[in-house]
Parts: structure tokens; sequence; C-alpha cells
């Protein structure tokens, strides 16, 4: 974040509650620069998202494929 304060700090947070569950932000780390390539910019965002069923989920055999392997 350009201008990195405590005022601009509060106005991120507050915006980006806005696009979050309540009680449960993600893991973030922020970080104040000078300047961003281009002029003009403030805020550098970089996201990895998982789309559709939670991971931990996906990972656990369902119960049809255990039964599959018990009639191996």
């Amino acid at each position: 974040m350009v201008n990195l304060n405590a005022e601009n700090v509060a106005a991120f947070r507050e915006m980006r509650a806005g696009y979050l569950k309540a009680g449960q932000p993600p893991a973030s780390t922020l970080v104040g620069v000078t300047s961003l390539v281009q002029p003009g910019l403030l805020l550098e965002v970089e996201v990895t998202a998982a789309v559709g069923r939670a991971t931990a989920r996906a990972a656990k055999p369902s119960a049809k494929a255990k039964a599959k392997k018990r009639r191996r």
C-alpha cells in the first residue's frame, strides 16, 4: 500500500470487510511501499482462490469410492 498509515489501513479494512465472511478473514499481509509500477496506483492485490467444494472435503474419499475399493 502506498502511503501506509492508520487512516489508509482503516479504509482498506472497511472496504475489504464488505467482501469477506464476517469473523473469518483470510490470512493476509499488508506492506507499505513508496510507489507501485504505475503512478496513481495505491494498492496491489494478489489472490489465490479455490472455487467449488472445500478442498478438505474433496480430499476425503466418498462412501461410493470406499465401497468400490472394498469390492476389489
